[in-house]
């Protein structure tokens, strides 16, 4: 099942222009990722993924992670498996601390993103109110949420209706088994 939307007002718009934002350490990128990339593009009928590496996240260590270079660079090598994908060094070029909230405005408006959609598995979805104005970002754009199994429906829902409730109404799960074949 995908789950999805602005806080899932609609499944993230879907059709041609919707471009898919995939965020994340990617410390290193795994099957994992590249996974969730697919299905996120299936659920929502994106066109276009854009790769976010992050350039020192505030939620880990440095220590224990590879180079940014050298996580960039598995990203790039990964892009080939999409049909549409690119990789951005926006959070390179920031100045000072880089939050989703302050990221996600500017690559939208330097890659011309017209409909986009920020993609997560429902495990960061539930810690995307404790990030820094994490509340604000379904509020901003739509979010495409995939969860592991069955039983995340009722997390996704419970997350939505504890911190979204004006979205609890709109939430929509959408079967889309297709997309773990």
């Amino acid at each position: 099942k995908a789950l999805s939307g602005r806080a899932t007002r609609r499944v993230c718009g879907g059709g041609s222009m919707t471009t898919l934002i995939l965020g994340g350490t990617f410390n290193p990128v795994h099957q994992g990722h590249i996974h969730l990339a697919h299905a996120a593009l299936r659920a929502t009928l994106g066109s276009r993924l854009v790769m976010l590496p992050s350039f020192a996240p505030t939620h880990r260590s440095n220590d224990s992670l590879l180079s940014y270079e050298l996580r960039f660079a598995l990203l790039l090598a990964v892009r080939e498996l999409f049909a549409n994908a690119a990789v951005s060094d926006i959070e390179r070029r920031h100045d000072g601390r880089a939050f989703t909230i302050d990221i996600l405005p500017r690559l939208i408006a330097e890659e011309g993103i017209e409909r986009p959609c920020f993609a997560m598995g429902l495990e960061q979805f539930t810690r995307l109110p404790r990030w820094y104005r994490g509340k604000d970002i379904p509020r901003m754009t739509d979010v495409a949420v995939l969860p592991r199994d069955d039983l995340d429906q009722a997390r996704f829902h419970s997350v939505i209706q504890t911190n979204w409730p004006e979205f609890a109404h709109d939430a929509t799960a959408r079967d889309c088994r297709a997309c773990y074949r």
